[in-house]
């Protein structure tokens, strides 16, 4: 796979990283518009300007997208702002994210997530996070000392001294006794139909 290697500050006015089908970036980069491509690898500081499609993102840094992203697989680690929406296969947020809300097969956070609705078929949440939005999800994990807003899921298991304001679960809910659960509700059925999205982008 041909890809470019850019080491310097770079400001991009309108760019297709298809042609390159890779790019790695180390120091800051600036795209001004929408921006596709296979893989985006960010090591320091940037920022698009519309949306972001590719197939691969890794970011380690400050990172910003003013739309949204649509992917497979998705690492971010450093301070991510996205504007609108994340859909992709496979998330792993090691740091913090905010964003609109979230579409995904699988994810994983280590850190601090900000949006309005999390939706996903497997979720699991790691030790000491901060969770600010709601969660929807068939698998959904909680870890220890971890504080959670709300959750929706088919299957929920809670850590010990793990805090979630309000669970509502359809099948079953497996609580730490050192666990904090502000309310617990029994329901029939998940409001929306999980089905995280394809494992192609079509290109």
């Amino acid at each position: 796979m041909s890809s470019a290697y850019i080491d310097i500050n770079t400001v991009f006015y309108g760019v297709d990283l298809q042609e390159v089908e890779g790019i790695k970036v180390g120091g800051s980069i600036s795209i001004d518009g929408d921006a596709e491509g296979i893989e985006l690898s960010l090591s320091g500081s940037g920022s698009v300007g519309g949306n972001l499609t590719c197939e691969k993102i890794s970011i380690s840094g400050s990172f910003k997208v003013a739309g949204s992203i649509k992917c497979v697989e998705f690492e971010a680690s450093g301070s991510i702002s996205i504007g609108n929406n994340v859909s992709c296969n496979n998330m792993e947020i090691p740091d913090g994210l905010k964003t609109k809300n979230i579409e995904c097969d699988k994810i994983e956070v280590h850190g601090a997530l900000k949006c309005g609705e999390l939706y996903a078929r497997e979720v699991r949440i790691g030790k000491k996070s901060k969770i600010l939005c709601n969660i929807i999800g068939k698998s959904i994990f909680i870890g220890n000392e971890a504080e959670v807003k709300s959750i929706i899921g088919e299957r929920v298991h809670v850590e010990k001294r793990a805090e979630v304001d309000e669970i509502r679960y359809v099948n079953k809910a497996g609580m730490n006794e050192d666990s904090e659960i502000g309310k617990l509700v029994k329901i029939d059925r998940l409001s929306k139909h999980i089905n995280g999205p394809g494992k192609s982008l079509g290109k």
